[in-house]
């Protein structure tokens, strides 16, 4: 029954990528790349305000649409809303406050969820977590065990070693 579970789930993945496709074809432009939208993101001025920021990914992250348009632009959502969770966290690792400055002068970083899509993770602020390429991997790969889970904080024991992260 598990697996029928996990069939219909990339069926439906794919029911999406195929509409999102078409939107796209109708659409100017579309956004190419994370460094593109990491590009966007860093232009809007709107923005550039902590709570402006904040207000943009509640916005977003209470969408049922897979991509959404801005400036006739059209983004995968969970692409755009990561790129601003990221900007929101100011391109830190939280588990390590690391940065990566890319040659353009802007950070390379990476988002992760706490719950997958595959469990019914969303893209809220509060099941992302932005951490460094090394850490994303010890996340995603390493053994894991949850300490603790709110809407504010998790706490986690990564092969032995734990980590508190704030979700705010």
């Amino acid at each position: 029954m598990n697996n029928y579970f996990k069939v219909d789930a990339l069926n439906q993945y794919i029911i999406g990528e195929k509409e999102g496709c078409e939107l796209l074809k109708n659409s100017n432009e579309y956004a190419q790349n994370d460094e593109e939208i990491t590009s966007d993101i860093n232009a809007d001025v709107y923005i550039n305000n902590r709570i402006n920021l904040l207000n943009k990914i509640t916005e977003y992250a209470s969408t049922g649409n897979t991509y959404i348009i801005i400036n006739s632009k059209a983004y995968k959502r969970d692409r755009y809303q990561s790129g601003l969770i990221k900007k929101y966290r100011g391109n830190k690792c939280q588990f390590y406050s690391h940065t990566i400055r890319k040659q353009n002068g802007e950070y390379y970083i990476e988002a992760s969820r706490i719950t997958s899509k595959l469990e019914g993770g969303d893209e809220k602020l509060e099941n992302i977590l932005v951490l460094y390429p090394n850490c994303h991997k010890l996340f995603d790969l390493g053994s894991r065990e949850k300490i603790e889970r709110t809407k504010t904080k998790y706490s986690v024991k990564l092969n032995g070693e734990e980590y508190f992260i704030t979700l705010d």
